[in-house]
């Protein structure tokens, strides 16, 4: 309702893969976009880092309030005490996350909370290279409803019909930076 236009970029050397989320006016944030960029050094991802949603007040979907009554067993007086945990949303999305803090040695906590962050990072990555490779490149397969996410191919695998034509037998390579948006609009009718 109101996400309306995702943007998603990698840079030529494919170190930087960034993804751009634009919004309408809405009642739980105030950004209009949130970008979130992913730093890869080969096959590793180094960090992700963007944006920090500004949560408007009592409408953060990250966090979930538990309240808790209490009664104190000396004076019968009951208390309620609120406490803020993680609720599941996609928006952890856009939760920064940093490697490189990981360096330093540590104990077997501090190497099941690295592996926590590795799988997160993985995850955040695996979500964001799905926006760019299926979702984005997919669009008007998607909005025309063609076909839902059936494999099209990879736009860096088509070639212009020009080239089959020429006699030269040694391929051509170009360098491009692909920028893919997305525009999404409600449908009338």
């Amino acid at each position: 309702k109101h996400l309306q236009r995702i943007e998603s970029h990698k840079n030529e050397e494919e170190t930087n893969l960034s993804v751009k989320f634009l919004f309408s006016e809405n009642p739980f944030f105030s950004n209009t976009e949130i970008i979130k960029e992913f730093l890869l050094e080969g096959e590793d991802i180094k960090k992700s880092y963007g944006d920090a949603i500004q949560w408007k007040e009592g409408k953060n979907v990250t966090v979930k309030i538990v309240k808790k009554k209490q009664k104190n067993k000396k004076s019968g007086e009951k208390k309620v005490s609120t406490k803020e945990g993680r609720q599941e949303s996609f928006f952890h999305f856009f939760d920064p996350i940093d490697m490189d803090d990981d360096d330093e040695e540590g104990n077997d906590e501090d190497d099941e909370a690295t592996d926590q962050k590795v799988e997160e990072l993985e995850h955040q990555h695996s979500l964001a290279e799905c926006i760019y490779n299926d979702v984005i490149q997919n669009s008007l397969s998607l909005y025309l409803g063609l076909g839902g996410m059936a494999d099209f191919g990879n736009l860096a695998d088509l070639e212009m019909e020009d080239d089959e034509d020429e006699e030269d037998d040694e391929p051509k390579k170009k360098k491009v930076t692909i920028t893919l948006i997305v525009e999404i609009s409600p449908q009338e009718g």
